[in-house]
C-alpha cells in the first residue's frame, strides 16, 4: 500500500495520473543551506558523460562537474582518469534553485 496524490484524471482515455513525490517536502531549501557556494564536498562519481561527471554529494542529490571544471592533463581522457564509483572532492560553484541544478568544480580547490 502506498500514499499518492491524483495529479490528473482523463475520463475519455480512462487514465489517472498519480504522484508520490508531491507528498514529500521540497528538499531544496535544506540543500541551499547544506551546500553553500564555495563549500567543498566529497562524493561518488555516478556517471561519466562526454560533457562531465555526475557526482552524488548526498543521498539522492547529484551535482554536475562540467568537463571545463575538471583537472585533466593535456593528453588525458576523461574516462581514463575518472571512474564510476570513485570518490572525488569538488567545490560548489553553482546552486540554481529554479532549475534545481548544482554545479561543481575540482579545479583550484582550497587547501
Amino acid at each position: 500500500m502506498v500514499d499518492v496524490i491524483v495529479l490528473s484524471c482523463e475520463p475519455e482515455s480512462h487514465r489517472i495520473t498519480l504522484g508520490m513525490k508531491q507528498l514529500m517536502p521540497d528538499p531544496w531549501p535544506q540543500l541551499i543551506q547544506q551546500f553553500s557556494l564555495g563549500s567543498v564536498v566529497e562524493g561518488l562519481i555516478t556517471k561519466v558523460a562526454g560533457f562531465g561527471l555526475f557526482v552524488e554529494i548526498a543521498k539522492d542529490v547529484e551535482g554536475l562537474t562540467h568537463l571545463s571544471e575538471l583537472e585533466l592533463g593535456p593528453n588525458e581522457r576523461l574516462e581514463d582518469r575518472y571512474k564510476v564509483g570513485s570518490k572525488i572532492k569538488a567545490q560548489v560553484i553553482k546552486l540554481d534553485e529554479l532549475e534545481r541544478k548544482i554545479g561543481l568544480s575540482n579545479k583550484n580547490l582550497p587547501p
